[in-house]
């Protein structure tokens, strides 16, 4: 398991950026649920470094 350190920075740099968001609430819905954009950085994270992290 030999992932560099550049890749780790940057999960773990997504992964507080998305807690950090998940505070921040666009809207609410009417039954208890809300659209919030915490989940963003994990999907670039996803998308840019695909099956390799």
């Amino acid at each position: 398991m030999n992932v560099p350190i550049k890749v780790l920075v940057e999960g773990s740099l997504c992964i507080a950026l998305s807690v950090a968001l998940s505070f921040v609430k666009l809207f609410a819905l009417p039954q208890g649920g809300s659209v919030s954009l915490g989940m963003l950085p994990i999907f670039v994270f996803a998308i840019r470094r695909g099956g390799t992290a």
